[in-house]
Formats: C-alpha cells, sequence, structure tokens
C-alpha cells in the first residue's frame, strides 16, 4: 500500500503539468483511474506495474502538449469571437446593436399579441404559448449574456444587462412582497401619492441594488475588473446600464391596457434615439443629460397615452382617474431618474489609471 500511494503522489505531481482548466475539469478522475490501474497491476506482478508505468511515461509528454495546443486555440476562438462583436465606438454598427435592446421587448409583445389575435387565447390559458414565448425570451436573454460577457461588456451591450437587470428585480420583488401586499402599514394614512410614490419605489428599488452589485462583482472579480475601471472612468456607462431597464418599465406600466401599442411604440423609439446620442456624443456630462432627455420624453408619451386610454377607451371597472394612472408613471420616471442620479457616486471613486493601481486598491 506504501508503494501504490508513492506512486499515486508522483502521478499527482505529474498531472500539475497539465493546464490548469484541463487539471480542475479531469484531473480527479484521471487519478483515480491511474491509481485503479496500479492497483490490478500490483496483484498482477512487477511486469506489469512497470509497463503500467511505461506507458504513462511515455504518452504523458504527448498529452501535456497536446492539451496546451488546444488550450491555446480554444484562446484564439474565444478573442476571435469576441472580436466580431467589439464594435467601433460610435458606429453603425453599435447604435443597431444598442437599438435591438429597446426594439426586442416590442417586437416580443407584439408578437404574443399577433399570436393572441389569430388563435383566439389568451396566454395565461394557453400553456403551449407560454412555453414558447419563455424559450424564445429567455433564450434570447441568455444567449446576448454569453455575447456581452466573451465581448468583455462592451457599450452597446449595457442596455441589455439594464434590460436583464430589470427581470431580476421584478422577480426578486415578487418572491419579496407576495401579490396581496397592499403597501407598508405605517402609509395607511398618508395620502395617496405618497402611498403610490412609495409603492413604485419598492417595485423598481432592486434595480438600483442590483446596478450597485454589479460595480461590486466588477471590481472583485479579475476577469471583469476592466469594466470596472471604464465605470470609474465614465460614470455615464452605469446610468446607461439603468437607462435599459426603462423598456420594460414601461411596458409594464401599461399591464391590463388595451390599445397602448402606438405609445410603447412611440417611447421606445425616444429611448432609442436617446441611445443614438449618447453613443455620437464626447463629453460626459452632455451624455448624461441626454439620458435623462430620452427618459423624461419616453414617460412623458407613456403618461400620456394611460391618460388617454383610461380617460376615452378603457372598457373596464374604473377605479381610479385619467389623472391618478398618468401620475403612477410620472412617478415611475422620477424614480428612475433618481436611480440614474444615484450613478454620480461613482465620481468619488478615484480614477483608475492602470490594471495595477485596481489591484492595489483592492488589497
Amino acid at each position: 500500500m506504501d508503494k501504490l500511494q508513492f506512486l499515486g503522489n508522483c502521478y499527482g505531481l505529474f498531472l500539475n503539468l497539465y493546464p490548469k482548466t484541463y487539471r480542475d475539469e479531469y484531473g480527479e478522475e484521471l487519478q483515480m483511474v491511474f491509481n485503479l490501474t496500479l492497483d490490478e497491476a500490483m496483484k498482477m506482478g512487477r511486469v506489469y506495474i512497470a509497463s503500467v508505468l511505461l506507458q504513462e511515461l511515455i504518452g504523458l509528454p504527448g498529452a501535456i502538449i497536446h492539451e496546451y495546443l488546444r488550450e491555446r486555440r480554444k484562446r484564439k476562438m474565444t478573442r476571435k469571437f469576441a472580436s466580431r462583436f467589439d464594435f467601433p465606438q460610435g458606429s453603425r454598427t453599435e447604435f443597431l446593436a444598442v437599438m435591438a435592446s429597446f426594439v426586442i421587448p416590442v417586437a416580443v409583445i407584439l408578437f404574443v399579441r399577433a399570436l393572441i389575435y389569430f388563435f383566439g387565447v389568451v396566454p395565461a390559458n394557453a400553456l403551449w404559448l407560454n412555453i414558447i414565448f419563455a424559450i424564445f425570451f429567455f433564450g434570447s436573454l441568455l444567449g446576448m449574456l454569453g455575447v456581452g460577457l466573451a465581448a468583455g461588456v462592451p457599450r452597446w451591450f449595457l442596455p441589455y444587462l439594464g434590460f436583464m437587470l430589470s427581470i431580476i428585480n421584478l422577480f426578486t420583488h415578487t418572491l419579496v412582497f407576495p401579490p396581496s401586499w397592499s403597501g407598508f402599514s405605517f402609509l395607511q394614512q398618508a395620502s395617496r401619492f405618497i402611498r403610490g410614490f412609495v409603492r413604485q419605489g419598492t417595485v423598481w428599488i432592486g434595480v438600483i441594488v442590483l446596478a450597485i452589485l454589479l460595480v461590486l462583482i466588477a471590481a472583485l472579480i479579475p476577469k471583469f475588473r476592466p469594466f470596472y475601471r471604464r465605470l470609474k472612468d465614465d460614470w455615464t456607462l452605469l446610468a446607461f446600464v439603468i437607462y435599459g431597464a426603462v423598456p420594460l418599465a414601461i411596458i409594464l406600466t401599461f399591464d391590463d391596457y388595451q390599445g397602448e401599442q402606438p405609445y410603447v411604440l412611440t417611447a421606445n423609439l425616444i429611448l432609442t434615439i436617446g441611445g443614438w446620442f449618447y453613443l455620437r456624443t464626447q463629453l460626459p456630462w452632455k451624455r448624461y443629460l441626454i439620458l435623462f432627455i430620452g427618459l423624461a420624453l419616453s414617460m412623458a408619451v407613456a403618461a400620456l397615452g394611460k391618460a388617454i386610454i383610461y380617460k376615452y377607451y378603457w372598457e373596464g371597472v374604473r377605479h381610479f382617474t385619467w389623472q391618478s394612472e398618468m401620475m403612477s408613471t410620472v412617478t415611475l420616471g422620477v424614480w428612475m431618474a433618481l436611480f440614474m442620479l444615484t450613478t454620480l457616486v461613482l465620481i468619488l471613486l478615484p480614477q483608475a489609471k492602470n490594471h495595477s493601481q485596481i489591484s492595489d486598491g483592492m488589497m
């Protein structure tokens, strides 16, 4: 048993010559197979032991070289794949990539509504439609997430990231607050405006919390520290992430509404134009101002649309007034603006000149 343990330890040392990724994935399995093979050989005699060791020694150098070459090819392919999505800043391709983040959500809604119109089904009662929608929607999000991370979190990917944060925020809010939750008890005597303002903030506060967590993760994980440095060098980038959460907020503000498509399309078109001006502008404060203008105009269109639909075309029982419906959207816009203002905290962080400064700052 001592000889078996000694030879096994020696083989384990040789395994350290393999690339780390290969060791992490196959090292334990290779060690176990070698120990079992050697155990069987020891029962059959020294000749078999020598044969096993000789085979391993002969094959080991070639296997190690092969794995290093494979790792090198894999890195080259990864860089080549990522470079395809590294669009020049301010270019047409970068704008088209950003535009898709505001167009895709609306396109998905119109697609689902078209299915409802042609097939006469309601999503809540059509399991197959829910499955198709979930596969298409979340598959697209996961695909874009993989592309964006592989490309090093480029600027065009930030609105997609914001859209994903808004989805995570809604899932988290649903888990924390049940559907029957009617607000904080200590606000029951407050005015309707205050209660509505706090309620909207409770629904969407997770967006800025998740954005802050994003900054911390980028600072702590070495692979994403270049992104962390970019966030500190350009504090408008985090605001652009939150800007990407606005399309979902606009879509959900029209929940239970009919005929909202023109207003949703117009609001998202305004957001898209704002994104285009953001990408084409050099000065940070101008880019910051452009995001606020895009947010304000898109929310104004959404608020006006809700007021018009609720006042003239609402077919159900009216529990509220058109003024209160419009004000709820204005409140949502105020919260989003506050979240974007919060990103100014990044100005207080020291500027990162190079990678070593970031590493020193994290130690």
